[in-house]
């Protein structure tokens, strides 16, 4: 979603986007995966974005960052995807 939202996507394109996918037949995990890092890397290239430095940089940042995501996770309500 922040993706999306950091491309242009609108409130209202995410939420018709939400509609439309439980909408349809629940897909297999694996699948779905493979799915999502097509189009990921489809995303980069027209976006001119190295999809490994990116993930590289990202991981980088998140091992120096260890405490206070864990800190964040726990803060969640229970059985919530959303921060407190």
């Amino acid at each position: 979603m922040e993706l999306a939202q950091a491309h242009g996507c609108s409130s209202e394109d995410a939420h018709a986007l939400v509609e439309y996918v439980f909408g349809r037949p629940q897909g297999q995990p694996e699948q779905e995966v493979g799915g999502v890092l097509v189009t990921l890397a489809s995303l980069c290239s027209a976006s001119e974005i190295n999809m490994d430095e990116a993930g590289d940089r990202e991981l980088e940042r998140n091992w120096e960052r260890m405490d206070v995501i864990r800190a964040k996770q726990q803060a969640k309500p229970h059985g919530s995807p959303l921060p407190q």
